[in-house]
């Protein structure tokens, strides 16, 4: 079976910069999510924990600083309820060769 998914890296492919515009772009897919499965944003109690994994080299280090851009645009929307938990991490390979996968914890009236 040939695997048509792209296969970026961070450290190799990708600059942080690029990474950031991506990590924002995930979290406006992540606000469209939430809207579909609680109908109205305005039921977010609290943004608990993103969890962030970065498809990267070996040596790449910085996944902290992609991350942040996600984690702002969570701030920006929801203010003091959008502080959250984060984890981000490097690894070293995600599904489909994704160059980055971010996951959402949120509780909810």
């Amino acid at each position: 079976m040939q695997n048509f998914a792209p296969r970026y890296k961070f450290g190799a492919d990708l600059t942080i910069a690029q990474g950031e515009k991506i990590a924002r772009q995930l979290a406006v897919n992540l606000l469209g999510t939430l809207q579909g499965a609680v109908g109205d944003l305005n039921k977010i109690k609290k943004i608990i924990n993103l969890n962030c994994m970065i498809n990267g080299t070996q040596d790449f280090t910085d996944p902290h600083v992609v991350a942040n851009a996600c984690s702002q645009v969570f701030h920006d929307v929801f203010g003091e309820k959008g502080y959250h938990s984060r984890n981000a991490l490097t690894v070293a390979q995600l599904p489909f060769g994704a160059c980055m996968e971010i996951s959402l914890i949120a509780g909810i009236e």
